[in-house]
């Protein structure tokens, strides 16, 4: 008869925790039984009345000190997995139920852990056995509360089992769960029979079949599961064996790994692009990469794990350099220059001019076969030109005396193709101070060109990559003083973004970064300067 009670009662268990959602417990009609280390009724415990800012206000470390402080009557454990883990991580489950009532889960939810809160008591059942209530609310949803019921369980290391329900996409998800009386441990013993313990560089840290056993203070063992441990390693110096340390609680133990050494990369490019035109994406398309290893094996290597270095911002033959491990090998790859031929205003004369931008601030200039150099900036530089938009190809730094005041500005047409600005009131400034940016970001040593009534092109220098950045803007000039308004910048990737300097107050901020408006003009010297 007894068997058949305790059979109807593991029933009455699971939908009692997987449907009640008043503040009940197994029964409130006898005295619980007394514990040696703890009692408590529905009555008495007092963090059933705690709101999720009572519980949120207990850090982890505030928790640890209770742990060592206050002490633990129970632990429980349990997971749950999804048939198609492929899409949710599984769920963890593990809780503390502290000497003074109250308890602190973690885990659930696998990756993206949450904390629910508890309160916990002792109760008697219809059939007059010991059972253990364990209420919990979900923090970010305070009226939502359900009760657990733990019931005696001859489990090995276990001692009471029960389960929680938990809604998930709107469905109902149980975890069985495991509960012991707790001891404290005291040390670990780790077992790497089965575990992977080689690895190569950048390659993480795989838990799956360390076996971690606890020693608690009365000298018996209990298996832990490896997700309630916390790793630490370092696998930064390849090539001898490293350690790495495991901890419970506040019980460590070490266990070593041997961490592979690159000697060699090995690169096969027969497939990759290797000519490209000025600021070009390299492309790794194609490149595979091999490793050797201190120990003679090989293993081909992906490329998210490799560092490739390398960019198309200077015409000219250059590396592309690959790196992993400690290794690194190369491959050479062409970058032409971007050539734009046309016209240019010296003095009174139009020449043919070809000009060749070498990187993304200098180019080449020819003229009556001769050949010189200086900065420059474009808009649109790296397209065949809009012919609905403007862009705008500026120049300055010209050394060479004869050319010095040709115009400094040109449009480019379709198939890079030139023509000079011509605005009687052209003229160009220039400044040193920052016109542009914040903490992390800065841009100063910038050139103004003035090429109609209200518009005008900015080129400035970035702190960061000695580059030019280009805008295009809107601007009004009242006697010495300029005053920019709206500006667009066409970047050389095509893309195009927009701001506007607008205000009473100077400077102005947009997403963060300041603009500087208001700047006076020497007409003497050729100078700008912020106001």
């Amino acid at each position: 008869m007894k068997t058949f009670k305790k059979l109807l009662l593991c029933l009455c268990v699971a939908a009692i925790a997987a449907c009640t959602f008043a503040l009940v417990g197994c029964g409130e009609s006898k005295e619980p039984p007394k514990d040696e280390r703890i009692t408590y009724t529905q009555e008495n415990n007092v963090f059933r009345e705690w709101t999720p800012a009572d519980f949120n206000a207990m850090t982890l470390h505030s928790w640890e000190e209770k742990r060592d402080k206050v002490g633990v009557a129970y632990e429980f454990e349990g997971s749950y997995t999804e048939g198609y883990q492929d899409m949710v991580d599984p769920t963890y489950f593990d809780a503390y139920l502290y000497n003074d009532g109250s308890v602190r889960a973690t885990n659930v939810g696998g990756a993206t852990s949450s904390n629910p809160l508890y309160g916990y008591w002792f109760n008697i059942d219809e059939y007059g056995d010991e059972c253990l209530t364990i209420q919990w609310v979900s923090i970010g949803a305070e009226k939502y509360t359900r009760q657990s019921v733990a019931t005696k369980f001859d489990g090995g290391d276990y001692d009471w089992q029960s389960n929680v329900t938990r809604d998930i996409w709107g469905s109902a998800r149980t975890t069985l769960i495991y509960g012991r009386n707790y001891k404290k441990t005291t040390g670990l013993e780790i077992n790497t029979d089965k575990a992977k313990t080689s690895y190569v560089p950048g390659e993480a840290l795989n838990t799956n079949d360390i076996v971690v056993y606890a020693v608690k203070e009365d000298g018996s063992k209990v298996k832990i599961r490896t997700a309630r441990c916390t790793f630490e390693n370092d696998f930064s110096e390849p090539g001898k064996d490293i350690p790495v340390k495991v901890i419970f609680e506040k019980a460590e133990g070490t266990f070593n790994v041997y961490v592979k050494k690159v000697v060699e990369l090995k690169l096969t490019t027969d497939d990759v692009e290797k000519e490209y035109n000025l600021g070009d994406k390299i492309s790794t398309t194609g490149l595979k990469v091999s490793a050797k290893y201190d120990d003679d094996s090989e293993a081909d290597i992906d490329l998210e794990n490799c560092k490739i270095t390398g960019s198309a911002t200077k015409a000219g033959e250059f590396d592309v350099k690959v790196a992993y491990g400690g290794a690194e090998a190369s491959y050479k790859v062409n970058v032409k220059g971007i050539d734009y031929t046309g016209t240019a205003k010296v003095g009174k004369e139009v020449k043919d001019v070809k000009i060749s931008r070498t990187s993304a601030s200098e180019a080449s200039v020819t003229i009556d076969g001769t050949t010189f150099d200086c900065f420059c900036a474009a808009s649109g530089a790296y397209e065949s030109g809009d012919k609905n938009k403007p862009t705008y190809l500026v120049l300055w730094g010209i050394e060479n005396e004869t050319y010095k005041g040709m115009t400094p500005i040109f449009e480019i047409g379709a198939n890079k193709t030139l023509k000079p600005v011509e605005y009687e009131g052209l003229k160009s400034y220039h400044g040193t101070d920052r016109i542009y940016g914040n903490e992390w970001f800065q841009a100063t040593n910038y050139h103004f060109y003035l090429i109609s009534e209200n518009q005008m092109v900015i080129a400035m220098e970035r702190v960061d990559d000695g580059n030019f950045v280009f805008w295009l803007c809107g601007y009004e000039l009242r006697g010495t003083t300029l005053t920019v308004s709206s500006c667009t910048s066409s970047t050389d990737s095509g893309g195009t973004y927009w701001f506007g300097v607008t205000g009473d107050g100077n400077p102005n901020s947009f997403n963060g970064v300041v603009f500087y408006k208001t700047f006076t003009l020497n007409d003497e010297d050729g100078t700008a300067k912020r106001k």
